[in-house]
């Protein structure tokens, strides 16, 4: 099969080299289906071209004027509301052309034109896929039926069985539940887009056709606040391990120390120069990518995790006890000593609490905290490293003693 050829499908575990041309099938069929048993008249061709042309040229004014920060995949285009929109409106005939014309092809050509993202065959093919399944099975609960009500159940059919199609490709390839993708903050506010967009815009239609020609420009400012949130998030977010950064965590916890108490874990690398010395840096940063990936599972939902340092982390865990942080913090010790993909790497943690504060004296105590967590560090690399110790409450002149670590 000629999807085989390319080498990122050939790269692939077998479940992601059986699920792509699964998926494409199903995607021909259904979209086969839909086709023929939809009313093609004459108008059904140059409406459907007429709404393609009004997403390209929404596409062009968002790249063009409101883009100006050439980031690969900074944008997360809600094109489905053109094809939902155009189901809703006119029905499954023009909703499969402009799948095809405006969601397909043009956005395809202009992220290789405006991103510099060559994306592989396979993964085109996966999210073309995604969104011909999706337009059909929304074009079957939809049916004959009127109504906001089942429009909205067609939407929500569409923006719910899309990143479905698309996140199970993703999550054979990395071996990762889609539960937590699906829950992503990104997602969850694209599918409410893309599903409140739609229905407004067919909603419109039926008054003025005008009035939901003049609704393109929320699919502009959707994507332009989809792209603000893409570069904040990369601000945010450490590129080797995928945790917080230092500045982006300090303020987050703090918000959090004014509603509840919060446990810290600060955990710092045992003799990780000597490991970048022995093995070099490339080795380093996977240490560093599965130390990141390893602390993200030990996170609950609302736990707060940042790579402070070079080789140094920081945990929050909000409305935890000490004595449970101190248990957290074993967990994950042994965990990273007894990773089969990190041999000898070890981990010293040192853990402390933080009482709930007003907002004005949150930064502060936060600081505080961090520096009892650093000083029961400091006591566990002194007593032999690859231990926890456990701290205390932030107290008045409580330092650190980084410098002396050495490490």
């Amino acid at each position: 099969m000629w999807l085989m050829q390319g080498w990122w499908l050939a790269s692939q575990p077998r479940a992601v080299r059986i699920y792509v041309p699964v998926a494409v099938a199903v995607a021909v069929l259904a979209a086969g289906w839909v086709a023929l048993s939809a009313e093609w008249t004459l108008g059904v061709v140059p409406r459907a071209l007429g709404w393609s042309a009004l997403a390209v040229g929404t596409s062009l004014v968002l790249r063009r004027r409101v883009l100006g920060v050439p980031v690969e995949q900074a944008a997360q285009d809600v094109v489905g509301v053109w094809s939902i929109a155009a189901l809703l409106i006119w029905g499954p005939a023009e909703a499969l052309i402009v799948s095809v014309l405006a969601v397909g092809l043009w956005t395809e050509l202009a992220r290789r034109r405006w991103e510099r993202y060559s994306k592989p065959w396979a993964k085109v093919c996966i999210d073309f896929s995604g969104d011909l399944i999706s337009i059909s099975c929304a074009a079957i609960v939809l049916g004959d039926h009127g109504g906001w009500l089942w429009h909205m159940a067609a939407a929500l059919t569409y923006v719910v069985v899309n990143p479905i199609v698309v996140l199970t490709c993703v999550c054979l390839a990395v071996r990762k539940s889609p539960l937590a993708f699906l829950a992503s903050w990104t997602t969850s506010v694209m599918v409410l887009t893309e599903l409140l967009v739609s229905v407004g815009m067919a909603a419109a239609w039926r008054t003025s056709p005008l009035a939901a020609i003049g609704l393109a420009w929320s699919v502009v400012l959707a994507n332009a606040g989809m792209h603000y949130m893409r570069l904040h998030e990369l601000a945010s977010t450490d590129a080797r391990t995928g945790l917080m950064t230092a500045q982006t965590w300090h303020a987050a916890v703090s918000r959090v120390l004014t509603r509840t108490p919060v446990a810290l874990l600060m955990g710092d690398l045992d003799d990780f120069k000597a490991l970048n010395d022995e093995r070099g840096h490339l080795a380093g940063d996977r240490v560093l990518a599965n130390i990141g990936r390893l602390i993200g599972e030990t996170l609950r939902v609302g736990d707060l995790a940042c790579r402070w340092g070079g080789e140094e982390f920081l945990l929050a865990f909000p409305g935890m006890s000490t004595t449970e942080a101190g248990q957290v913090a074993e967990r994950l010790r042994a965990l990273i000593a007894g990773s089969k993909q990190m041999a000898g790497v070890t981990i010293s943690i040192g853990v402390s609490s933080i009482p709930s504060v007003p907002m004005d004296d949150a930064g502060d105590v936060l600081t505080a905290g961090v520096q009892v967590a650093d000083t029961a560090l400091y006591v566990a690399k002194a007593e032999g490293r690859n231990r926890v110790v456990v701290g205390g409450q932030p107290v008045a002149g409580a330092s650190g003693s980084r410098a002396a670590r050495g490490d």
